[in-house]
């Protein structure tokens, strides 16, 4: 793609931005959430925002924010009486698992990679962290709203490059 079509679709992405800020603000709750879209958003959109892959990243979303639930409600029991010490090894044991499990024994050969993506994951699990359990369904949605608007970014540069291109490789 040309400078000139980069551009082009530069100046669609701010746009799409701009409509998922005003679509979200629209919609009860989830304009509080908004922005944990703009966590999945880059983790898809950088990994090539292929619509057969949107699953995948929407199943390691959802595993991430249950993972960083467990988190949450394993540290809540209060486990070791230092909170610091709680959450250091409450933290440490639990992502060691996780990535073990979506880097160890999900892998590709593993039902076809499904749950394998750990940017993803940890997207969701940094999502539902900084807002709590009961907000799981939130989290989730805007997680999944981020995906969907990375997968128009993704579609778009194609034909804007054709337009302003033609068929030249630039």
């Amino acid at each position: 793609m040309s400078k000139k079509a980069t551009f082009v679709w530069c100046i669609g992405l701010g746009l799409l931005d701009g409509i998922y800020c005003v679509i979200c603000s629209f919609i009860p709750h989830v304009q509080n959430y908004m922005w944990i879209g703009f966590i999945s958003l880059p983790i898809y959109f950088c990994g090539g925002a292929q619509l057969k892959e949107l699953p995948r990243y929407f199943l390691c979303a959802a595993s991430g924010v249950g993972w960083g639930a467990l988190t949450l409600f394993v540290m809540g029991l209060g486990l070791i009486a230092n909170a610091s010490v709680n959450m250091l090894v409450i933290v440490t044991v639990i992502v060691t698992v996780c990535c073990f499990v979506h880097l160890g024994l999900l892998t590709e050969d593993k039902l076809g990679g499904l749950f394998s993506n750990c940017p993803m994951v940890f997207g969701g699990f940094a999502a539902i962290f900084s807002q709590g359990m009961a907000e799981a369904f939130w989290v989730i949605l805007t997680l999944t709203l981020g995906l969907v608007l990375g997968w128009i970014m993704g579609a778009i540069a194609g034909p804007i490059g054709k337009l302003i291109d033609g068929n030249k490789l630039s």
